[in-house]
């Protein structure tokens, strides 16, 4: 199932990509389900917590008397997707591998993590870490602008694999052009987006 995601203040509405099947909107507070239920994010097992795919590290619980932390880092390997940049759509874009670092949080009686702090990096072909070529992303800790959007709560206390969700929700957010990062003769983000909406393989040569 190929669909677009696009989050609102307090609901995130669901676009499939066949245009006969109509959109749908799932609140925040049942997004995490949604993504596990339907979807099936995630599929990798064989611990006691359930991991998101392509995980590559999990903080031992670092909670303090009131609430439950835990730092998750996943890769997400280069694929295509919609970009949503000032209102303009850039149709089919390639993204690098990208290296998503969420900081989660869950208080004594809750029942889902929310996300406290969310940090993205690109990762190049031979696994070295940089910057993010799209905007919205700080220089200096790289960490997610999310502006005044809603964020759903994911995962649960025994299943981490819904919190890939996150990084798909940033892909498809609503870019603009605040903290746009320096790339090498592609300045212009409308530049930028239609590149990407046309090239094969990501140009990692340009950021």
């Amino acid at each position: 199932m190929s669909l677009t995601l696009k989050l609102n203040t307090s609901s995130v509405e669901v676009i499939p990509e066949d245009p006969r099947e109509p959109a749908f909107e799932v609140s925040l507070e049942n997004f995490s389900s949604f993504l596990l239920d339907e979807l099936g994010v995630g599929k990798t097992s064989g611990t006691d917590i359930l991991l998101p795919k392509g995980v590559v590290s999990v903080s031992a619980n670092i909670g303090v008397a009131t609430s439950d932390l835990k730092k998750v880092v996943f890769v997400v390997d280069g694929h295509r997707g919609d970009v949503n940049y000032r209102g303009d759509i850039y149709k089919d874009c390639i993204f690098p591998a990208t290296e998503f670092t969420a900081i989660l949080s869950m208080r004594k009686g809750e029942t889902y993590y929310s996300l406290v702090r969310s940090l993205v990096k690109m990762v190049r072909p031979d696994g070295t870490r940089a910057r993010y070529p799209f905007p919205n992303v700080y220089p200096d800790d790289s960490k997610v602008c999310w502006g005044n959007q809603g964020i759903p709560r994911m995962g649960t206390l025994g299943d981490l694999r819904p919190i890939t969700g996150f990084f798909y929700l940033f892909a498809q957010s609503g870019f603009n052009s605040d903290l746009t990062p320096h790339r090498q003769d592609l300045q212009d983000n409308e530049e930028f987006f239609e590149v990407l909406s046309n090239a094969e393989e990501f140009p990692y040569e340009c950021c």
